[in-house]
């Protein structure tokens, strides 16, 4: 549905590689779309299970704990909502994944 709303984001948007730092920078993949004046940004877990012992959550104390995402400037001067939790935010130039749970991130601008 996201996808539908947006089309011209996700048919002409831009791709952004985002660069993750800290502790388990290597365990997070993120990206950015943007188109105009519309900016999508995704963060997804990836090779996790053998450090949480198989569970999906993450949600353990302090497991993102250190890792954050580099949001550029053309990025990080916009609101968003998480689509998943619809929780706003204004990231600026460091996302911190400790205090979203389970790394798992939709970001899409107001």
């Amino acid at each position: 549905r996201l996808r539908q709303q947006n089309h011209e984001l996700f048919r002409f948007g831009d791709y952004i590689p985002l660069r993750a730092v800290g502790q388990r920078a290597d365990k997070v993949i993120a990206y950015a779309r943007v188109n105009h004046d519309d900016a999508l940004i995704v963060v997804a877990p990836r090779l996790v299970f053998a450090e949480c012992d198989g569970l999906l959550s993450q949600s353990h104390s302090g497991f993102w704990s250190g890792t954050d995402i580099i949001i550029p400037g053309q990025l990080n001067q916009h609101r968003y909502r998480n689509v998943l939790t619809q929780e706003r935010l204004m990231p600026g130039e460091r996302l911190s994944l400790a205090s979203h749970q389970g790394g798992v991130l939709v970001l899409m601008s107001d």
